[in-house]
């Protein structure tokens, strides 16, 4: 009786860099890109921006109205009318730049695919995705509170 070993098992070489970190910097990319036309194009101004759904059929204010004004202000330096126009998108746009920045370089790093996540991360990102949840849903509602008036986006 022979016993035969069974030659190593190749592993399938990984997609390069380049595919890897292609779909984030894009999206960063289209960010930028949209940041820039908003900063060209004032939304203050221009009608040339679609009105808000909920804020047309409503009344109220959803947790994005005044966003595009908000993004208009930050590319201006003017952060005191950014933050008067979307509180929230002030406080979440930077952990959303750190967040891109982070899976550019997680992917970047990568040798072998996408990374193997713990439970503990896992556990770390539902938290935090309900915890998201939670924060802009009591935004919305605070900024529909009468008699507040720093939080509402100013939009007619």
């Amino acid at each position: 009786m022979t016993l035969t070993t069974k030659p190593p098992v190749e592993t399938a070489p990984g997609r390069s860099r380049a595919r890897r970190v292609f779909w984030p910097i894009a999206g960063a990319a289209a960010a930028l890109g949209g940041a820039a036309y908003v900063r060209l194009v004032d939304p203050n101004l221009a009608a040339g921006y679609p009105p808000c759904p909920m804020k047309v059929a409503t009344g109220l204010d959803c947790p994005g109205c005044g966003g595009l004004r908000c993004v208009h202000s930050l590319m201006e330096g003017n952060i005191g009318a950014a933050l008067d126009q979307n509180l929230l998108a002030v406080l979440i746009l930077p952990f959303v730049a750190l967040w891109i920045g982070a899976v550019i370089v997680r992917r970047w790093r990568s040798d072998q695919g996408a990374p193997i996540r713990s439970a503990r991360f896992l556990t770390v990102q539902r938290t935090a995705t309900i915890a998201l949840i939670v924060v802009i849903a009591l935004f919305t509602v605070v900024r529909n509170i009468p008699g507040i008036g720093f939080l509402p986006s100013g939009l007619g």
